[in-house]
């Protein structure tokens, strides 16, 4: 009996340092979370984007899976805003059984933030288009600047599909071969954990467990999130992955092969645009390629556009950016091209449709 109540005491004892240790390492956590909120509240960082636009800084969020996305509800210069959503133009409303969308997907092209929402290549689009098969139509211009394949895709499967676009359009390219060091320079995660990954391995990390329960963390303590960045922009990591291409070849043709399995399994037209570039051309033959072996949609930008009236430079701001002039031949293309493949009229239903080229001719000459 005396054994058995020297034990409980023991127990008891045991059980109350154990009760007291737990208490210390409770108050000392919220102890270093008062002291990290005083420093930096609770929450992600801003991604490290730069943006030449006045008012553009830290113009993104940061994400797990797509790195960075725009932030909703910004009010820019030259009419350079985003709805509630985070994309370009106004706001998305419920779709009707008389609409047809049209789910633009791209980098910064697509995203235009250099003109109006407007003046860009889906807005022209859309107005160019007017009705597929009886239906008004709606293009959503869901591009965001330095966005690669892989981040189209990831956007389309989250976020994309909740929009029920009848056709999905591609423009992809300059960036999936930016080296890594250029994500880096965007994304909040980056650090050593994320030296030497492609866009493709960094986000199969980010899919486990263990990142969702560390970015969950972040999200919500501030102390966590100190930790979980306190390597965030170590330039001489960066450094180290200015020769691997975010986004390498065979990564580009998986990408593309999900897309196609994507839309193909939700009854969505799936369309590449290869996009048009005043110096940059490497992007081409692995989309061209593709888009011919699978019998996808193909708008080859750079192939309508070899003879145009003025030289190429003309018709860009900068080294990847078009014109006001460049998106509208870029919609009348695609416009074309969709009419073509998809078998559309344009006014006189009784008229037969012209080719692709010849249009494109027709607006340029």
């Amino acid at each position: 009996m005396w054994n058995l109540r020297a034990g409980c005491s023991s127990l008891k004892r045991v059980v109350k340092i154990v009760l007291i240790n737990i208490l210390v390492f409770l108050v000392l956590l919220l102890a270093l979370e008062g002291v990290s909120r005083l420093w930096r509240p609770a929450g992600l960082p801003d991604p490290l984007i730069t943006d030449t636009l006045s008012g553009w800084a830290a113009a993104r969020v940061y994400d797990p899976l797509l790195f960075w996305r725009v932030k909703p509800n910004i009010g820019g210069e030259n009419g350079c805003t985003t709805n509630s959503m985070g994309l370009r133009g106004p706001e998305i409303p419920e779709k009707t059984d008389r609409e047809f969308r049209i789910l633009s997907l791209g980098e910064s092209t697509t995203f235009c933030a250099r003109f109006s929402y407007y003046e860009s290549y889906s807005a022209l689009l859309e107005k160019g288009l007017a009705q597929v098969q009886g239906k008004k139509v709606r293009v959503i211009n869901a591009g965001s600047p330095a966005y690669t394949l892989l981040q189209g895709y990831v956007y389309l499967k989250h976020y994309g599909l909740e929009l029920k676009p009848d056709a999905v359009l591609l423009y992809f390219g300059m960036n999936d071969f930016i080296p890594i060091a250029g994500r880096m320079m965007r994304d909040a995660g980056a650090g050593a954990s994320t030296v030497g990954l492609t866009d493709r391995q960094l986000l199969e990390q980010r899919k486990g467990l263990k990142y969702q329960i560390t970015h969950f963390l972040a999200e919500h303590s501030s102390f966590c999130s100190l930790l979980l960045f306190r390597d965030w922009g170590v330039q001489d990591e960066i450094v180290s992955c200015e020769l691997i291409p975010r986004v390498p070849e065979k990564d580009r043709l998986w990408f593309l092969g999900k897309y196609r399995k994507l839309c193909d399994a939700e009854g969505i037209r799936l369309v590449i645009v290869i996009p048009w570039y005043r110096e940059f051309d490497r992007h081409g033959p692995l989309l061209r390629g593709f888009a011919l072996r699978k019998g996808i949609t193909l708008v080859d930008l750079p192939t309508l556009f070899k003879s145009l009236p003025k030289a190429r430079d003309d018709y860009f701001e900068d080294k990847a950016h078009p014109t006001r002039e460049g998106h509208a031949l870029i919609a009348k293309a695609i416009e074309d091209e969709l009419r073509l493949a998809w078998n559309l009229k344009k006014g006189d239903d009784s008229q037969e449709e012209r080719g692709s080229s010849q249009a494109v001719n027709d607006l340029i000459h």
